[in-house]
């Protein structure tokens, strides 16, 4: 489980060349697998991931001088949606471009998304972890000896450019990477950015070079990049390039699926007929400063038991597993028949009996007053909370839903959830950089079939 977040050093500002505007450019992804019940808790996998996790939000926000106590969250004003203006929509008025994307599995869980992109002039091929959660783009050069490739090689660019300023990823558990912040031409499914910034590595961790991506592209705000440079999307956008400021996921479950890079695709939706329910980006989280992708969030519920603890959700696709502050899990399984906390596999692990059959776990987002009042439960199939079995011939499964660092036991210190791939997995997800907003629209799945 683990996933490759980010952490950079980097200290300038690129300037992106106007283009032809184009319409939008869908990446295709091929059949995902589902979990299983056969695979053994990973306690050693769970602490590497959850010292990144910890590493990407804790430790940026500290770096940004963002310091939280937890206190209760209270409503407030959230930043009010630039547009309303619908997406432009690849199932009613076309496309263009197309480029396979893979998804990277262990033991049936989905790790990370990765796909192509081309760099440099002549362009080179090499790919990449397509991350809501973080802003910066970086690859291993041919000067990293050992490192997971495709390898980017400079010297056989005629726009590279190289700043010499150093650029270095750094996380709790040791693990690391090394380069340089430098220059050059980037195109993802034929969306191209003339010099965009990005970390030209020159040294990895072994952790890292097990991984079958080269590097990763963070699609996250501005506010966040360690460079101080503009994120790949952003760009486009102040190029005019896109038909709609906006890019969107489709990671459902044992189908093809896509990232839709200027457009959305209603053939994925439920009812391709109903408008997308779009909620507000809340930067209250962090100070007023937009750096995630997160949205009010009213609480959790298991069947028809609501939990009324509100927090705010990041939209993290570079995430594989689904977190929430530890008081608000404690309540949800408090709620869940058979469950029961398992301390010797770490903080913040529940097993349940590996033949119940579970009722639907659900969110509901926006503020707490509308949920009241309705709004639209979003059902989760309890299966993707799932990290496998307690121990070998256990008839308890452990289930992973809260947000502690493994070895402190300490929250984020605010009331926040990172609601990864397999959160994501259960609905088309449009991230409208225009509009302020995200919108979690319903696939046409069947939920109440879990593998129990």
């Amino acid at each position: 489980m683990v996933v490759l977040s980010t952490l950079f050093i980097a200290l300038t500002v690129v300037s992106a060349s106007p283009l032809q505007r184009r319409g939008a450019s869908v990446i295709p992804l091929p059949a995902r697998l589902s979990p299983s019940l056969n695979r053994v808790f990973d306690a050693d996998a769970l602490r590497r991931e959850r010292e990144r996790i910890d590493a990407k939000y804790r430790l940026r926000l500290q770096q940004l001088g963002i310091t939280h106590t937890n206190t209760p969250r209270t409503e407030r004003n959230v930043v009010p949606s630039k547009s309303n203006k619908e997406p432009f929509d690849i199932k009613r008025r076309g496309s263009s471009g197309a480029e396979p994307l893979d998804v990277w599995h262990e033991d049936g869980i989905d790790l990370l998304y990765h796909g192509p992109i081309d760099i440099g002039t002549p362009p080179q091929l090499s790919n990449v972890d397509f991350d809501t959660g973080s802003s910066d783009l970086w690859l291993p050069t041919t000067d990293c000896d050992g490192c997971a490739g495709p390898l980017f090689d400079p010297g056989q660019s005629d726009t590279f450019r190289d700043t010499g300023k150093p650029f270095s990823i750094q996380y709790a558990d040791g693990s690391n990477t090394n380069g340089s912040v430098a220059y050059d031409t980037v195109t993802v499914a034929g969306l191209t950015v003339t010099n965009q910034s990005f970390g030209a590595i020159t040294e990895e961790s072994d952790s890292f070079k097990s991984s079958p991506m080269a590097g990763l592209m963070g699609l996250a705000f501005p506010g966040l990049a360690q460079t101080g440079d503009k994120p790949f999307f952003v760009n486009l956008v102040e190029q005019g390039t896109l038909e709609s400021d906006v890019f969107s996921f489709y990671l459902s479950r044992g189908v093809a699926f896509q990232l839709c890079i200027g457009c959305i695709n209603s053939d994925k939706f439920d009812n391709p007929n109903d408008p997308i329910e779009y909620f507000a980006l809340d930067p209250t989280m962090t100070e007023n400063q937009q750096l995630y992708w997160n949205i009010k969030a009213a609480g959790f519920a298991y069947g028809e038991n609501p939990i009324r603890a509100p927090f705010t959700a990041v939209i993290d696709s570079g995430t594989t597993l689904i977190y929430i502050p530890t008081s608000h899990a404690a309540l949800l399984f408090g709620t869940v028949p058979g469950a029961q906390m398992e301390p010797s596999l770490g903080l913040g692990v529940y097993s349940v009996p590996c033949d119940a059959k579970l009722d639907p776990i659900s969110v509901k987002f926006g503020d707490m007053t509308s949920a009241l009042i309705g709004g639209t439960e979003y059902t989760i199939n309890p299966a993707d909370f799932l990290v496998g079995l307690v121990s070998a011939g256990s008839d308890r499964c452990a289930y992973l839903l809260t947000r502690l660092h493994l070895c402190t036991g300490e929250d984020l210190g605010i009331d926040m959830g990172i609601l990864g791939d397999e959160f994501m997995k259960s609905f088309y997800s449009v991230f409208d950089y225009e509009g302020n907003r995200v919108g979690p629209a319903l696939y046409p799945l069947v939920l109440d079939c879990f593998p129990f």
